[in-house]
Order: structure tokens, then sequence, then C-alpha cells
């Protein structure tokens, strides 16, 4: 029992100490690892076997990236013979300290302090490695090497670099009034250039030169007089005062080679360039760059001029100088330390730098105050949107209910200024003074609001009362933007929309009962046209004095005051209080210009042809707005995309004979307002229904049938009356004619004494599809002696053409026909009969056709409607001149 406690005592003990040596070893590696010092160890070979986390920072790498590498790779080649001396002494059982530059992984070199000692083996006492304990020591190394130059400094007082050197001025003057681009030169300022340089030239002492990014000259001075004289020289052999020409002959050896060799590679590689300079001494270049671009360039000259005899020569010979005065120049410049040239470098270097970051700051500014003037722009036009637009528009916090933003046409449709209306709770307030009207409309609001549902969030109908008291009807709508926190509130006015819907919707059934009279009276009239007819008849044969006559002329005066009655009736259908007045109807045309071209749109195109002096007529001048206003809509959507609308003025007499042939028209002089599109026409089905009320061939919802039966209305009311010339395709022409007022001339009806008609007995081909048409103009012709081909078709014109045996003398064609246009139809007649004459007759304006390529310049042409007097003048004058043209 006693020797099993001792083995159990024993083998505690063991674990206690490897548990101590556990411990030990693991402070040990834990210090080993966090020490503020570098530590690594090293097998025999060199190579790493443990590094801590301190060293591993140092040097850039990961624990994984060492281990198990050759110390000797984070050495420079230039310290490998440092490092490996120093195992070698290690290896010998010596423990020492140097100094060494060790490199990162990222290339960089840094100067370290190495305590090393061997390792040996605690058993055999054979050598197995190295201990070394590193410090970084580039901050000291720093401050020991400024500590010197600062101690050279004050020794020294940096001696001018020639002490007899007088201030110097160039022989070019001054080179940077050549500047072009003048970026560097006006960004940075001439005196700042100015105090930079001289921050490197009072360490080297030389020449310096700032260039633009096109080489222009920002900045240059020359210290030493080996610059001077070198720059002087070079200049002499451009053999020109002209500085622009010296500086592109290519002879200018100390600019060719400071721009083209020195500064150029520096801004091409983005890095600074050191060569060789033909000077002498040497050129060193940084560019400046500026937000990551480069824009130019600093270039010093550094170094001591050459002494030796052979180089002198060779520069006295190559800048064509004497010898002994280049000799002079480079023993009276005083060398400089290499670390002043160095500093002077870094001075070189930190004055691009700053130069790029005035430059920086200075576009910065630039476009931080372009920006403002942007943004000013910017908010001012949205803003001048914002209180523009037709609609009112108000902004408020969705949680306070505050008001943000407020528009014009918002406190113009409430009356109330946006100052008082700071909060929804004091908008409801003030717009909705009744207390209960006020809760209705808010539970409605904020229960609509609260959904999310956008249709519901539209109120139509809302009376509002504005500041004055006045009642408004208005559209509203909410916009919620919950993330934002913002409601956006639109609202519209539709007081007015709403009285115009009330007066469309009576106009509606006013046309209802006109349109149900006119199909009454229709009827009506056409019993009572038989019965006058009949009337009429009979007193004629039986005469006055018979027993019957005084019981016809009963009938007779009954049945013409029930004719009245039906005009009645269609009169009130189409009844509106009206305020006529004398107008003239150019001003009041012209005055309407700008509100069609708005309403027809920028595809349109409105051609205005005034009549020169143009008659006056009496109307309400209202009226001639509803007409142009419905005609140029209808005429807006005849046309598909781009087209023309033609809006003329003119005078037109109608005679007695020819009111007889065209009924409804009535003697007299009269102011015509045509307005003609190249749209899309109308066929002769749609023209016979055109002014019944709502009658419409646009699509559901797009018309209501009204418009063209108020323009009829309107002219009838002004005892005028209207044409329209329509084809499918080729647009159309509405003719409206006014009576002329009567106190300016003339009262309508008062008749034109009548011209004598041409008469003539030359062989006519009629071509019209019209057949009313076609027998009226050869009744016409005829009666004054001409003989008369009457045509329906192009086919059976040009079939008559063939087949009469008789010269045919005259073509009188409509211009649009079935089966070809009277274009071509008089092309081919032509072939037939070279010497024919064409005239050419339509209802469309002849702005119109020309427009459409119909007609050329020149050809003979008539519009319709025309008296015999008007045809038998335009025949007379085609048969009397030369031919036309088809």
């Amino acid at each position: 029992m006693k020797q099993n406690s001792t083995c159990d005592e024993l083998e505690r003990r063991v674990q206690e100490l490897e548990k101590e040596l556990h411990d030990a070893r693991f402070l040990t590696e834990e210090i080993m690892t966090y020490m503020t010092e570098g530590l690594v160890l090293t097998d025999m070979q060199g190579t790493v076997t443990f590094i801590n986390q301190r060293l591993l920072e140092m040097l850039g790498y990961l624990p994984g990236q060492i281990i198990g590498k050759s110390w000797l790779e984070m050495v420079p080649p230039g310290q490998l013979a440092i490092a490996r001396a120093a195992e070698a002494r290690r290896a010998q059982g010596h423990t020492d300290r140097y100094e060494i530059v060790l490199r990162r992984k990222n290339g960089h070199e840094f100067p370290v302090m190495i305590g090393a000692g061997p390792r040996f083996d605690k058993h055999s006492g054979e050598f197995i490695g190295t201990m070394g304990v590193v410090t970084d020591i580039s901050e000291r190394r720093q401050a020991e090497d400024e500590l010197r130059k600062y101690e050279w400094l004050i020794e020294k007082e940096i001696p001018p670099a020639d002490t007899d050197a007088p201030a110097f001025e160039t022989v070019y003057g001054d080179i940077t009034a050549l500047n072009t681009r003048r970026l560097i030169l006006e960004g940075v300022g001439k005196e700042n250039l100015k105090e930079m340089a001289a921050d490197v030239m009072a360490l080297l002492d030389t020449s310096l030169a700032v260039y633009e990014a096109n080489g222009d000259y920002a900045y240059g001075v020359f210290k030493s007089s080996w610059c001077q004289f070198m720059d002087t020289a070079s200049f002499h052999l451009c053999g020109t005062k002209d500085v622009g020409k010296a500086l592109s002959c290519g002879k200018w050896l100390c600019h060719d080679n400071c721009w083209n060799d020195s500064a150029q590679t520096a801004m091409v590689s983005g890095k600074p360039s050191d060569i060789e300079c033909v000077g002498g001494i040497r050129l060193y270049a940084v560019p400046i760059f500026a937000e990551k671009k480069v824009i130019g360039s600093v270039n010093i000259g550094y170094g001591n001029p050459p002494q030796d005899d052979d180089t002198l020569a060779r520069l006295a010979e190559k800048y064509h100088i004497d010898l002994d005065q280049l000799r002079a120049k480079a023993n009276a410049y005083k060398p400089r330390p290499e670390f002043i040239i160095e500093l002077g470098k870094r001075r070189c270097q930190h004055m691009a730098r700053m130069i790029g970051k005035i430059i920086e700051r200075r576009q910065a500014e630039k476009s931080r105050q372009k920006y403002q003037k942007d943004l000013e722009k910017r908010n001012h036009f949205i803003q001048t949107i914002l209180d523009n637009l037709p609609i009112g528009l108000a902004v408020n916090s969705i949680d306070e209910g505050q008001a943000i933003y407020i528009n014009k046409q918002f406190e113009q449709i409430y009356g109330w200024p946006r100052e008082q209306i700071k909060d929804i709770d004091t908008f409801f307030y003030k717009a909705y003074p009744d207390p209960a009207y006020r809760e209705k409309i808010m539970t409605r609001v904020f229960e609509d609001t609260a959904s999310g549902d956008p249709e519901k969030m539209a109120w139509d109908g809302v009376e509002i009362t504005r500041q004055d008291g006045e009642k408004r009807v208005v559209s509203a709508k909410n916009i919620p933007l919950q993330e934002q926190n913002l409601m956006i509130s639109t609202v519209q006015d539709i007081t007015e929309n709403t009285k115009l819907q009330n007066q469309l919707l009576q106009a509606r059934k006013m046309e209802s009962v006109g349109r149900l009279a006119g199909g009454v009276a229709h009827d009506f009239n056409n019993m009572l046209g038989v019965i006058l007819g009949h009337v009429e008849f009979a007193l004629e044969k039986i005469g006055e004095n018979h027993d019957l006559a005084a019981g016809l002329k009963e009938i007779q005066t009954a049945a013409r005051r029930s004719a009245d009655l039906t005009k009645q009736l269609l009169t009130f259908a189409r009844k509106q209080i009206i305020s006529p007045r004398p107008l003239d109807l150019n001003d009041t045309v012209e005055s309407m210009l700008n509100m069609l071209r708005r309403l027809i749109g920028e595809d349109i195109d409105l051609v205005w042809k005034p009549a020169a002096h143009s008659w006056t007529v009496k109307m309400d001048p209202s009226q001639i707005d509803q007409i142009l206003a419905n005609l140029c809509i209808n005429a807006r959507d005849a046309i598909a995309g781009v087209g023309r609308l033609t809006i003329e003025t003119g005078k037109k007499t109608f005679d007695e004979q020819y009111c007889r042939e065209n009924a409804g028209f009535i003697p007299g002089d009269y102011a015509l307002l045509s307005v003609s599109d190249n749209g899309c026409g109308m066929d002769r089905d749609t023209l016979k229904n055109l002014f019944e009320p709502f009658f419409t061939t646009k699509e559901m919802g797009k018309g209501t049938g009204l418009g063209l039966a108020t323009i009829y209305g309107i002219v009838k009311q002004n005892s005028g009356f209207i044409n329209v010339y329509s084809e499918p395709g080729q647009g159309s022409t509405f003719n409206i004619y006014l009576p002329r007022f009567a106190a300016e001339g003339r009262e309508p009806g008062d008749i034109p004494r009548e011209k004598t008609a041409a008469a003539g007995t030359e062989t006519i081909l009629v071509v019209e599809d019209e057949p009313a048409i076609l027998r009226m103009t050869c009744m016409m012709l005829e009666q004054k002696g001409y003989t008369v081909l009457p045509a329906a078709t192009p086919a059976e014109a040009l079939e008559k053409v063939e087949n009469h045996s008789c010269a045919i003398d005259l073509l009188l064609s409509d211009v649009v026909l079935p089966e070809m246009s009277g274009r071509d139809l008089a092309g081919q007649i032509m072939g037939l009969c070279p010497g024919i004459r064409i005239l050419f007759m339509s209802g469309y304006t002849a702005d119109v056709i020309a427009h459409q390529g119909v007609l050329d310049d020149g050809v003979a042409f008539i519009q319709k409607p025309f008296s015999m007097n008007d045809l038998l003048g335009k025949v007379r004058h085609a048969l009397d001149h030369d031919p036309g043209h088809g």
C-alpha cells in the first residue's frame, strides 16, 4: 500500500511539473509574440522557425508567408553582405548589434537595428540557430538626417551659388506673357509661384521652371550665373529675338532639353524624371496633378557644373561661347551637399503638390460656384413651374401635418396666403368654416387616405369657402410618400368646368329638342309644301274672282303660319343670348391665332391669309371664336401627324342668277371666312348628316356632335350660309359667308348690276362626278352657245375624246374625281389633244390644292360655288390664252 501511495504521489508531482512547464512555455510564447520589438528565430540554415506579431507588422506579411523561408529573403541585395557577415559571427558564438535595411512585402525598404545572438542545444551544446530582436529605426534615422541638415544650414547659412552674380533679367523678357493656357499662371498667381520657387532656390540656387500642360511657361527663374549664362547662350543660337519663333525653332537647347526631355517625360509617365542636362548639370522634373490629371510640371536644375576642360570645351563649342568665361562660371558655383540636393528635390515635389492642391481648390470653388448657380437656376426653374402650374399643389408632413410647401395656384384657389396656412388643422378650419361640413369632409379625407387606395384618395365636387367668402367647387387628390413622411396634395378649381358641364347638359337637352323638332318639321314641311303647292296651282287655275278663291287663300295663310311655327321651333333649339356689334373680320381672326395654334398643336402648320381690306360684319365676336375653335379642333382631329390648316378671309358678291341656281343663297355682298385642312376628308354620307345635332364620326367619348351643329346655328342666326367641300383623303374646306354690315356699304340684297356673260361656240368637255352640278354647269354653257360634252367619270371623258370627231377646245374638270385625279386626267387628254386648254374647278381653296400638289402654279382654276358669269368669264379667259398644263 505504501509503495502504491508513493507512485501516486510521484505521478501527481510529474503532472504538476508538466503543467508548470506548459504554462511557462505558453507565457514565453505570449511574451515573444506580443513584445513591442520584432523577434525572429532561425535554424542553422537561416530558415525562419518563429516570427512574432510585431515583426510581421513591420514587414507586412502573414505568419504563413514567412515561416519556412530564408531570413535573407527579407534583405535587399545591397545589404546581403552585411547580413551574411552577421550570420557567420553568430555561428561562431558571437552576439552583436548592427544596423541594416530590410525590405517589406510591398518593396519599400526601411532601416532597423538588430540585436542577435546564437541559440545552442541545451543538452549537446551545439549551435542550432539564431535569435534576433529587430527595432525599426526609421524615425530615428529621419530625425538624425534632419538634425544634420539643420546643423549644415546653421553652420553654412546656405551661401549663394555665386556671390558675384547681379540681379538677372533674361534677354527675352517675361516668357510667361506668351502663356495661352494660364491655368497655373492665373490659378496660383505669379507672386505665389515666386514664393514657392524661392523655397527651392534657397537650397539649390540654380534654375526653376513651372510648365503648363501644353508647355507654356507659368513661371521661370535663373539664380546661378552658370544657368543664366548657358540659357542666354542657347537663346542666341536661335538667331531671332522673337520668343515665339525661338521656342519652336529647335535650337534653344536649354528650353528644348528642359521641356521635351525632362518635363514631358515626367508628365507622360506621371513620375519624377531625373536626367542629365545638355548644359552640364542635371534636370529634375515633377508632374503636377490636380484631380488625378496631369496639369503641368515643376522643373529644377541641380548639381555642380563640370570642372574638366574636355567637357567645358565641348560645351563652349556647342553653345558658341568663350571657354574661359564658361570655366569662370563653373568655378563660381558653390557645391551643395547631397542631402541638400535631396531636400531641394523634396521641396520641388512639395511645390508640385501645393500647386496641384491650389488648382484643385480653385477648380472645386469654380465647380461649387457653378453648381450653386446651376442649383439656383434649377430651383428657380422648378419654383417657376410649381408656381405657374394650372393646379394647386401643397406638401405637408404626414406625422405632424405641418405645411412644408404651398404654390401660388393653391393660394389663388383657396384665397388664403400660404403664411396663414401653418398646418392641416388650420387649413380645414379656414377652407370649411361650417363645423358640420368641416367634420364631414375631414372624416372622409382621413378615412380615404388611411385606406391607402389611390382611387379613394381623389375627391371631386368638394365645395370650399375662400377667404373672401366666395364658394368654389374643387377636385382634390392626395399622394402619400410614406418613406419621406410627406403628403402631396393637388387641387383644381372645377367651378367653371362644373358650370360648363351643366351648360353642356342643357345644350344637349336643347339640341335633342332641336333634333326631334327637325325630324318632325321635315315631314311636316313636306306636307305643307304639298298643300301650298296644290293651293298655288288651284289659285292660278280658277283665278282670284272664283267663289273658292277666298277659302283657298285661307288654307294658304294657315299653311304658311304652320311653316312659321316649325321655323320658330327650330330657332328655339339653338337659341342663345348674343351682343352683335360691327367687327373687322381680319382683326378678329388675327387676335385668335395664338390661341388656335396652341389648340391644334405644334405638328400642324397654321397659315393665315387675310384678304386686303376685308368687309365688316355685325355679330357677336364670341361667335367667331366658337366657329374657329370648333373648325380648328375638327381639323386637328382629321389630321394624322403633321399637316396644314389654312384660314382665309375674302369678299364675295352673289347676283340673282347665281342665287336662283343655288338654293339658300341670298343676293348681296358677303364676307368670306374659309377654314381648310389637308386631313382625312369626308365621304358623301358623312356630308349629308354633317350639321345634325349629335352626329359625329369620332370614337365614343371623343366627340359630342355639337360642334358643327353649333356653327350651323350661329351662321343661320346671323343670316349667313355655309358650304362644305370634302373628299376622302383630300381634306376639307368650310366656306362661311356672313352678310356685309349695311352701315359700311349696301345692304345684303342690294344687287350689283350684272355684266353680260361672254358667249362662245367652242366645244367644251365637262367632267364632274356630282350629277346635279354636272347638269347645272352644262346648262350654263349651252345657254351661251357652247357645245358641251358631259362626262361623269374620267373613263367616260377619255372615251368621248377618242370618239369625238371634231376638235375639243377646253377641258373643264373637277380636281377630285373617282378613278383618277383631275390632274392625271388632264395629262392623258393633252396626250390625245395637244392643243386643248385646261380649266380646273373645285370646292377646295386653291391654297390647299397647291399644298397637296394637285395643281401647278399658273393653272386656270375656278372656285365652287360659282355663278354663270363667273364660269363664263373663266371659260372665255382660258380659251383666249395659252394652253394650261395638267
